[in-house]
C-alpha cells in the first residue's frame, strides 16, 4: 500500500516533458525503508537479536497502527454526506466478483492444490487464511488515498463502495468461514 501511494503521488507530480505522460520515480522514503528493513529482519530471524527494551516502542506502535488507520477511515467516511453514500449498480458486481466468485475460486484451487510439507493443523490454518483474505472487503485504504489525491466525488464513490462491501461482509464472511470448516475441517 505504501508503495502504491508513493507511485500515485509521484506520477501526479512528475510528467515526461515530451509526451506529458505520468512518470513515477523510485525513491526510498521512511515507510518503504521500514517495510524493506522489517521484511529482511523477519525473513532472516535477526529480529531475535534485539533486546526487548529496544523493540518495545515498535511493538507498541504496531498494536495501535491498525486502530489509527480505522479511526482515520471512519473519519473520512463520516465526513461524506449520507445522501452521497449510495449503493450503485456496479457495487453489486464488486461484491459478486471480489467477495463471492474470488473466494470460491480460491477454495477450488485449494481443493486441487495440496499443501504439503507442513503439519495438518498448519495446512488448515493456511487454507483458512487464504480463504479469509480472498473473502474480505477490498482495502479500506483506498478511501484514505482517494481523500488525499482525488476529488470529493471520487471520495464519495469510494466510500459508497467500501460501505457496500462491509455490509456484504457481515453475511459473506461467516458463510465462507463455515464453508471452509466444512470442506477442510
Amino acid at each position: 500500500f505504501t508503495v502504491a501511494v508513493w507511485i500515485i503521488r509521484d506520477a501526479a507530480h512528475s510528467r515526461d516533458a515530451a509526451t506529458g505522460a505520468a512518470r513515477p520515480k523510485f525513491k526510498i522514503n521512511a515507510p518503504v525503508f521500514g517495510i524493506l528493513t522489517g521484511t529482511v529482519l523477519a525473513a532472516t530471524g535477526l529480529y531475535e537479536c534485539f533486546p526487548p527494551w529496544a523493540t518495545l516502542p515498535f511493538r507498541a506502535a504496531s498494536v495501535i497502527a491498525l486502530d489509527g488507520v480505522m479511526v482515520l477511515l471512519g473519519a473520512v467516511i463520516a465526513a461524506i454526506p449520507r445522501d452521497r453514500l449510495v449503493f450503485r449498480r456496479e457495487f453489486g458486481g464488486l461484491v459478486l466478483y471480489k467477495m463471492i466468485l474470488f473466494p470460491l475460486a480460491v477454495i477450488a484451487l485449494l481443493l486441487v492444490i495440496p499443501i504439503r510439507g507442513v503439519a495438518p493443523e498448519i495446512a488448515s490454518g493456511i487454507r483458512l487464511a487464504l480463504i479469509v483474505q480472498a473473502a474480505v472487503p477490498p482495502a479500506t485504504n483506498i478511501v484514505v488515498v482517494t481523500k488525499a489525491f482525488g476529488t470529493g466525488e471520487q471520495v464519495d464513490y469510494a466510500g459508497g463502495a467500501i460501505v457496500t462491501t462491509y455490509v456484504a461482509a457481515i453475511v459473506l464472511l461467516p458463510v465462507f468461514l463455515i464453508l471452509s470448516r466444512l470442506i477442510f475441517g
